[in-house]
């Protein structure tokens, strides 16, 4: 199962990096429930996870809401939170964190697994769109290397902003930074959504 699922991930990353280069790919923001794709992301890997012996700390308000194409930050999340658990030392933890600062809101991704090297860290900071060698996972998983191009990509996309943080055999952080939509009330007190340009 574990192998039909990493099958899945990296075939639908070939798709979705398909799809954004061809003619006419349009991004379509909208108000956008970050904690339920989250679940979501995170039911996808569970098995894998819990062959690991790791478990997950969610920290994110179910009323913060994201300005995001819904398909592009799922896309996003599944890669991100799957190279946490994929890089995660045994009987580790995974914490999911959530935080408004202004306009936006910050969501991070924090493992206690092997790191990246200075080196890798640069290289994914700096590159351009295009495939990166791909280390083996601490359960010898294996992956393209499109992940993190895609997550980089679509975040762009989307107008937002992607760091990372590592240090190598103590783990790494992946923060993701996009508009917030605000619930506004209109004169006859029904809720109105509006996302801040």
């Amino acid at each position: 199962k574990r192998n039909v699922d990493g099958l899945f991930v990296t075939l639908d990353n070939i798709l979705s990096w398909s799809r954004a280069q061809m003619e006419g790919f349009k991004v379509q923001l909208r108000p956008t429930d970050s904690l339920q794709i989250i679940r979501e992301c995170i039911e996808l890997l569970q098995q894998h996870a819990e062959g690991k012996g790791i478990t997950f700390h969610i920290d994110v308000n179910q009323e913060i809401k994201l300005w995001v194409d819904t398909d592009l930050l799922q896309i996003i999340l599944r890669n991100l939170i799957g190279n946490a658990v994929k890089y995660s030392r045994k009987n580790s933890e995974i914490k999911i964190e959530a935080s408004e600062e202004g306009d936006f809101v910050k969501l991070s991704i924090s493992d206690q697994g092997i790191g990246i090297s200075k080196e890798k860290l640069e290289q994914i900071k700096n590159q351009k769109f295009s495939l990166l060698d791909s280390s083996t996972g601490t359960d010898n998983e294996r992956g393209t290397g499109l992940g993190i191009n895609l997550c980089k990509e679509f975040t762009r996309l989307m107008g937002g902003a992607i760091e990372f943080e590592s240090k190598r055999n103590v783990g790494t952080k992946v923060s993701l930074k996009f508009r917030r939509v605000r619930v506004l009330s209109n004169s006859q007190n029904s809720p109105q959504q509006k996302h801040l340009v």
